[in-house]
Parts: C-alpha cells; sequence; structure tokens
C-alpha cells in the first residue's frame, strides 16, 4: 500500500498493463508487426495471451492463404507475450528456436 492509501499494482498486474500499453502505443504510432499484419491482442492473463489476425493482401501468399510466415509471427508473438507476463520488471526475452508443422492452410 502506498503512503497515500492506494493500492499498490502486483508484479503480475504490471507486467499486464505494460503489455497492453506497449501494444497499444505500437498500433498508434504504426509501428510493430501488429499494426502491419493486423495481429490484435485479444485476450491476456498471467501466463497465456490469446491474439486474433484479420487476414489481409498484405498477409497472404502466392496462392490467397495467409503466408506460413505471418502464422508463425502470430504464434511467436502470442508465445513470447505469455512468457513476458511472467518474468520480474526489467527482464527481456526473446525467441531462440521456433519450429512450426502446418498441416492444412488458413
Amino acid at each position: 500500500m502506498h503512503a497515500n492509501g492506494a493500492q499498490e499494482e502486483s508484479p503480475e498486474l504490471n507486467r499486464i498493463r505494460e503489455l497492453r500499453e506497449i501494444l497499444a502505443y505500437g498500433l498508434e504510432s504504426g509501428i510493430g508487426v501488429g499494426h502491419s499484419l493486423g495481429i490484435t491482442l485479444a485476450s491476456v492473463e498471467k501466463g497465456r495471451t490469446v491474439y486474433t489476425l484479420t487476414p489481409s493482401p498484405a498477409t497472404a501468399n502466392a496462392i490467397s492463404t495467409v503466408h506460413g510466415g505471418v502464422l508463425a509471427t502470430l504464434m511467436d508473438t502470442a508465445m513470447g507475450s505469455a512468457i513476458f507476463t511472467e518474468l520480474a520488471d526489467g527482464v527481456l526475452y526473446t525467441t531462440l528456436e521456433l519450429k512450426v508443422n502446418f498441416i492444412r492452410p488458413v
């Protein structure tokens, strides 16, 4: 609790708030994969994030399905964001390896 009587934000809620602010800034500023590919955050909680992708000409491959690299980006974004909510303030992360098996077109 702060001296003024306000409740201090838990580290978990702080990371979730920080993630929402980062993503909102990127969308508003026109930067990042969320803006360029139409990836948006649908929900977030500690250790779990859900994103949506609205297919567009920017996400299509030559046969008019969503490009596999775009789908891998969507998965990497969700995975990284979920990890972000579990880390302490100031701790950074990166994806070292990502393997995807596609079984049908999107």
